[in-house]
């Protein structure tokens, strides 16, 4: 009989190298998985249309049929791909949608073979539920929340204290976007779908609920992905320190993280999302500022889209907020005792 793990028996992934195979179809995978499995498919998602037909309309021997003679034809491709996989050494995981048959399959097949198998017991659906439960702690977990306009420098600051050992959580990090218009441009890789965002989050909370209090930026909707509306909720019901930072330097280092390795490509993008903007900006200033990205005057372009729309937006949520203030420091001048005052809350 082959032996099944739950979710939470899981090695973790830095503590110890695992091979996790998710035997879903593409489709499924890319709406949602594991952060760190392998999308080996039993069925790719045109086969699992035929075999989703089939069982509808001659029954399940039928579907389950032709799904052993379609993966038949695939079966070498499979087992010297998971053989790559494993060839580093590590524990072999499988698992499908609801730890059913075609992780049975798929566990029975490579166990004849000589592989040492586990399969993940309720498959990716009980992964979810693991997930959705965590979120449920963290929008009750206690909150320190840093709250400021664009180009205070939030994200850098508490990138800093993530390094020095406080237990943050960096939204932007996990989204891969900065949350503006323009949250997209200078970064490596994709946001993750909406479901990959929350899993990414669930695991990164596993490493930091054991800390009485969280440090976190207020967020909502960080480009493609939303924060969970309880997490939401819960950060604004909690204390909040304010930060600020002189015009000058926000600008220059809004022009260091977005107009940086400038090119063409970048050029195209960022007159593309300036456009975005168009409601909120008065259409000669629109020309102007498209005018003045063309012509690579960065700063005078960043200054009119703060005065123009940032400000003005962030303005209305710091006075929603006012009454949380625990604490404010403008990081142009108190940067430092910023950062002793965090460590000295949250120590």
């Amino acid at each position: 009989m082959l032996d099944t793990v739950h979710w939470r028996e899981l090695p973790r992934r830095e503590q110890s190298r695992r091979v996790l195979i998710d035997l879903r179809s593409p489709k499924e995978f890319a709406r949602g998985h594991v952060p760190d499995a392998v999308n080996l498919a039993l069925l790719d998602d045109d086969e699992r249309h035929e075999v989703g037909k089939t069982f509808k309309e001659r029954g399940k021997a039928e579907a389950v049929a032709l799904g052993l003679e379609v993966f038949a034809r695939k079966a070498p491709l499979f087992l010297t791909a998971v053989e790559n996989l494993t060839s580093q050494g590590g524990e072999l995981f499988v698992h499908c949608w609801r730890g059913g048959m075609r992780s049975r399959l798929v566990g029975m097949w490579l166990a004849r073979a000589g592989f040492r198998v586990r399969i993940l017991r309720g498959g990716y659906k009980s992964y979810r539920r693991e997930v959705l439960t965590a979120l449920d702690h963290l929008a009750l977990h206690p909150k320190l929340v840093v709250n400021g306009r664009t180009g205070s420098g939030k994200t850098h600051l508490l990138e800093e204290l993530s390094k020095e050992g406080l237990p943050v959580i960096d939204w932007e990090g996990l989204a891969h976007h900065r949350g503006s218009a323009f949250g997209a441009l200078a970064q490596e890789h994709a946001p993750p779908t909406q479901q990959n965002f929350e899993n990414l989050l669930a695991e990164h909370y596993g490493k930091v609920c054991h800390h009485k209090t969280l440090l976190l930026e207020l967020e909502n909707n960080i480009g493609p992905v939303k924060v969970p509306c309880k997490i939401r909720k819960s950060m604004e019901n909690s204390p909040m320190i304010f930060v600020s930072r002189d015009f000058n330097d926000r600008v220059n280092l809004l022009a260091r993280i977005y107009c940086k390795d400038w090119d063409s490509q970048r050029e195209k993008e960022f007159v593309e999302n300036v456009a975005l903007l168009k409601k909120f900006i008065p259409k000669r200033d629109m020309e102007a500022l498209q005018e003045a990205v063309r012509e690579r005057k960065f700063p005078y372009a960043i200054g009119q889209l703060l005065t123009l729309r940032y400000d003005k937006a962030y303005d209305k949520s710091l006075e929603r907020y006012r009454g949380n203030a625990i604490a404010s420091f403008n990081l142009s001048r108190e940067y430092k005792q910023a950062k002793d005052f965090l460590h000295s809350t949250l120590k």
